[in-house]
């Protein structure tokens, strides 16, 4: 069994060393049902450039989007790298959508001098 050969290794002894390979394998199969999916549908020209995930650089071109959505599902997100290369272009201010404020403070870690607003509920919008 593979976690009894971890547990060889020094692995902790625990069973989630068993679902590693499937749950990569799940991962894998829903970017190639989203892939299909996406090859129905016609995508166009981005209005504005947007940061992706899965590079950390800026997507303006129709022909990387499908691309890109599909590898999203599987790559980890660069959300750092995301932000780095957003400051680096000049962006100052970051608004956070949703509960909790984590992510505004992971940005403060980041850049104490950006602006970082947390839109929680919709009242908050009048804050902006």
């Amino acid at each position: 069994l593979l976690s009894d050969q971890c547990g060889r290794a020094g692995a902790p002894s625990d069973k989630s060393a068993q679902t590693i390979v499937p749950e990569r394998m799940w991962v894998l199969k829903s970017g190639k049902r989203l892939e299909k999916v996406l090859n129905t549908i016609d995508i166009r020209e981005p209005v504005k450039p947007y940061i992706s995930n899965v590079t950390a650089d800026y997507v303006t071109k129709k022909e990387d989007i499908k691309q890109l959505l599909v590898k999203q599902v599987s790559s980890p997100v660069r959300w750092q790298q995301s932000v780095e290369t957003m400051l680096s272009h000049g962006v100052d201010t970051f608004i956070e959508i949703g509960q909790g404020k984590t992510l505004t403070g992971f940005l403060r870690k980041i850049n104490k001098n950006a602006k970082a607003i947390n839109v929680g509920v919709v009242k908050d919008l009048e804050k902006l």
